[in-house]
């Protein structure tokens, strides 16, 4: 199998996420390309180029966290038994 190096018809994603800039609601957009990936807001022409290998190991390196875990009693307990421990 050979390697994809250049394609002949772009690769776009419109995603369902919006992000606010210059007052206004913009759509996230990512532009897939063999090696990176591009992402932009519409309407906007500043672009944030990533590598897929960057996205990839980031993404194995972050924990999960149980949602519930994080909002039960005995967790907001543990934080503000550290929150206080830090002020003494």
């Amino acid at each position: 199998m050979t390697a994809l190096y250049q394609r002949k018809t772009r690769l776009t994603f419109q995603t369902a996420d919006e992000l606010r800039e210059s007052g206004k609601t913009r759509a996230v957009i990512i532009e897939a390309e063999p090696s990176f990936a591009v992402f932009r807001l519409k309407g906007t022409r500043h672009r944030i180029s990533v590598s897929w290998v960057g996205l990839y190991s980031s993404r194995l390196s972050a924990k999960p966290t149980a949602p519930a875990a994080i909002n039960s009693p005995t967790a907001e307990r543990r934080r503000k038994g550290d929150q206080l421990r830090k002020l003494c």
